[in-house]
């Protein structure tokens, strides 16, 4: 696995990631989606 893309595990959800310029980035539809339990967590990112 590369650990530059390695996942996140948050409350049993899967949560990507990426290092880039020093830093991580996560993926906000998969933080929504774990924190909420919403079906179609992009779609509750456009409300």
């Amino acid at each position: 696995m590369d650990s530059d893309k390695a996942l996140v595990v948050f409350q049993s959800k899967k949560i990507r990631r990426t290092w880039f310029k020093e830093e991580w980035h996560y993926s906000l539809v998969d933080i929504v989606q774990a924190l909420t339990a919403s079906v179609n967590s992009a779609a509750y990112l456009k409300n």
